[in-house]
């Protein structure tokens, strides 16, 4: 019995002296190198994995001070901020703060969030947002965000969004226009479309505030070279609006609003079209077609007088070859607006320059458009049909000089109650 407490007493000491040795013993310095930076990893990792995301606004945060992130972190930061704020900006009390944290930042994957506000939000939000951003212009604010969004509120629901615009809310308009033509030239074109955008649905009432602005915008102060760009911008609208007169005179624009005279204003509107039906490149005539196309809008009157002249020039057309019509079709179409848009209000006088340049049109498709059956066929036809509507008796006595032309036309055309309309009308001028 003795002789084993002696044995274990001295195991006990043995292993109390071993684990002396141990702790006093110390690793190679390469070893303890390696030991060190595992060590450091580990702390980091744990310190990385201690950043709580309890909201939205910590995972902007953290995306905003991550511009280099590898793709799979950035999505899974899109998608805690999605889960947390489903709609990218509420419309509660915080909308104002949270849309402007948004439209400050450059950082990418921020810019393609704000891209996707139109596919979150709703439609009241959206309005919401429009109404923050044209309460006061914001120099920080990020171009690229800004008139992205600008764009889609111009183009979508016809406009509706400003509707209700008022002076002050589209000068700030225009000064993001101006804001943003300054920091890339990829913006002129898009700046351009957002002013025909919001013209065509508000209309012309929107472009004195604006041109007025960019031309103000151009003179305060700005470098020559600053000022390059946005007098490229009055330039591109003014070349969009023939109704405008913007004047540089002494390096300053100076805007006269559709003050022109009568013979002017015509003439002006016959130089587009002849130039229009005379260009040699395609591009051109189609701007000239799209600045017709606004004085359709804006001042109808103007193209209504030009009426004659447009059937005289479309006359032309019809003895073409298949490949200068194909180039040429867009006057076509025009033609065919100015006619549905102006029947129903046409003066008197202006009647018989409609018939000649409806029976170009019967001429024209009967010679280009018969056998292809293009959905152009059936716009024709309703434009006679529209005729008819507002002036039986005239309608019916054209339509008694092409009856067989008028009746090809229908062939194809899937609306077979509107068919039945056109062979009706065409039985009753024979009748007559």
């Amino acid at each position: 019995m003795l002789q084993s407490l002696h044995s274990c007493k001295w195991s006990l000491w043995h292993a109390w002296n071993s684990l002396k040795v141990l702790k006093d013993a110390q690793p190679p310095p390469v070893v303890a190198g390696i030991l060190q930076n595992f060590a450091s990893t580990i702390a980091t990792a744990k310190k990385t994995q201690k950043v709580q995301l309890n909201n939205a606004d910590d995972v902007l945060k953290q995306l905003q001070e991550k511009d280099d992130i590898n793709n799979a972190e950035r999505s899974r930061l899109v998608a805690y901020f999605l889960q947390f704020r489903p709609e990218i900006v509420d419309g509660g009390k915080h909308m104002m703060e949270q849309a402007e944290a948004l439209f400050l930042s450059k950082n990418q994957t921020v810019v393609w969030l704000c891209s996707q506000l139109p596919q979150h939000c709703l439609p009241e939000t959206m309005v919401s947002v429009l109404a923050f951003l044209l309460s006061s212009f914001n120099s920080k604010l990020n171009p690229s965000s800004v008139l992205s969004f600008l764009s889609f509120c111009a183009n979508s629901g016809n406009g509706l969004a400003f509707k209700k615009a008022n002076d002050a809310q589209l000068n700030v308009l225009a000064q993001y226009l101006c804001a943003a033509v300054l920091v890339d030239t990829k913006f002129d074109e898009l700046a351009v479309s957002i002013v025909v955008a919001v013209e065509t649905s508000v209309g012309s009432r929107v472009l004195r505030p604006i041109i007025e602005t960019c031309i103000r915008e151009a003179g305060l102060g700005l470098a020559l070279v600053k000022q390059e760009p946005i007098k490229r911008l009055i330039s591109n609208v003014n070349e969009r609006y023939p109704c405008l007169q913007v004047d540089m005179i002494n390096g300053l624009a100076l805007l006269s609003f559709v003050n022109w005279r009568a013979d002017e204003s015509d003439n002006k509107a016959t130089q587009l079209l002849t130039g229009a039906f005379s260009a040699a490149n395609p591009e051109n005539a189609k701007k000239m077609v799209d600045q017709l196309e606004t004085l359709l809008r804006v001042y109808p009157k103007i193209i209504e007088r030009q009426i004659g002249m447009l059937s005289r020039l479309l006359a032309q057309l019809v003895s073409m070859n298949s490949r200068n019509v194909k180039e040429r079709m867009s006057l076509v179409a025009f033609s065919i607006r100015v006619l549905y848009q102006l029947i129903p209000v046409a003066e008197q006088g202006t009647l018989e320059h409609i018939d000649a340049l409806i029976s170009v049109l019967i001429s024209f498709a009967e010679r280009h458009l018969l056998e292809k059956r293009q959905t152009i066929n059936e716009t024709i036809l309703r434009t006679c049909l529209r005729y008819l509507d507002s002036h039986q008796t005239r309608a019916q006595a054209l339509l008694s000089e092409h009856p067989e032309t008028i009746l090809k036309l229908c062939d194809g055309i899937a609306d077979r109650y509107f068919v039945e309309q056109i062979q009706a009308a065409v039985r009753g001028a024979r009748t007559n």
